[in-house]
């Protein structure tokens, strides 16, 4: 690997981590807009337009591997657990705040990795097992001033209680494009679930609460669909050009970014996003669950013997 393919692919990560970073923060405003099953179709619309634009642009994808009965089962896993996790995820994003949902989202790269020790039977490593103990332990850390007023926040309890479900659905997702390795695209993947997560959520689509939003809950529904289709170029171009595990690594700062970028934006539009204020604690829990993510992601690379 030369300097320049490290660099880009540094650079590329960053990238990614930055617009997923800001992904919560444009779904909370298109959330206080619309419910959450609509703001998921509408998305979910302009997301296949987006992701159907790009493949266009590309060229050359095949679509053959849908005639066999096996893809087209992972693919049904696919729509089920992104759809599933991303409706939950609103849900939860409604209850509770930017920050809480992207720190506790980052229990889904951890139940992807102990999916696959149980279904491909990777190896998981006493390090990777710690980093799993430092994930639970930070965001413990993280909402410690939360749990003595739950009773009295039953909304925000619920909104922790999805958030931690929701990643279950995205494992599944993973598990199963993972399954597709060689078969179909990520990005093609992702256009089947958008068209037909759109087709599905269709019935529960308000269209005139759509029609009716302002321009504000449409400039949300748009940036999120631009920040999402731009998040996976930038994802998968990093895989291209630099370690699966390195830009795991960098991934696992998302959270950070989140709360930064809240406070970013609680400053400079304060009638639009509220400040999520952190003790020293909670940042000290963040930080944790970042680092017990870095130990999950990045496996342990054995020195070879020199002859």
């Amino acid at each position: 690997m030369n300097q320049t393919s490290w660099v880009r692919g540094l650079l590329l990560s960053l990238a990614t981590a930055i617009l997923w970073g800001w992904m919560p923060l444009l779904l909370r405003g298109l959330v206080d807009h619309l419910d959450p099953l609509t703001a998921t179709g509408y998305r979910y619309l302009l997301c296949a337009l987006g992701n159907a634009l790009y493949l266009w642009i590309l060229g050359g994808s095949t679509w053959r591997p849908l005639r066999e009965r096996n893809v087209l089962l992972l693919v049904a896993l696919c729509v089920g657990g992104m759809l599933i996790n991303n409706v939950m995820f609103l849900y939860g994003l409604r209850l509770t705040s930017p920050g809480a949902a992207q720190v506790l989202s980052q229990l889904g790269p951890v139940m992807l990795l102990l999916g696959g020790v149980l279904i491909f039977r990777e190896r998981f490593s006493p390090r990777q097992w710690g980093g799993g103990v430092l994930v639970v332990s930070g965001m413990a850390l993280f909402f410690h001033d939360r749990f003595g007023g739950m009773d009295s926040q039953g909304d925000y309890g619920i909104g922790l209680l999805i958030l931690v479900t929701a990643p279950v659905f995205w494992a599944t997702y993973g598990l199963a494009q993972k399954k597709m390795t060689g078969l179909l695209g990520p990005q093609q993947v992702l256009v089947i679930i958008y068209v037909l997560g759109t087709i599905l959520l269709s019935p529960f689509i308000s269209w005139g609460a759509i029609a009716a939003m302002s321009a504000g809950g449409h400039a949300f529904a748009i940036g999120s669909m631009i920040v999402t289709v731009a998040s996976y170029i930038t994802f998968n171009e990093a895989l291209a050009r630099w370690d699966a595990s390195r830009v795991s690594a960098i991934l696992t700062l998302t959270p950070l970014f989140t709360l930064l970028a809240t406070r970013i934006a609680a400053s400079g539009w304060p009638h639009l996003f509220a400040s999520e204020h952190h003790d020293a604690v909670s940042w000290l829990g963040a930080a944790i669950v970042v680092a017990g993510s870095l130990c999950v992601a990045v496996p342990r690379y054995r020195r070879r013997r020199q002859p």
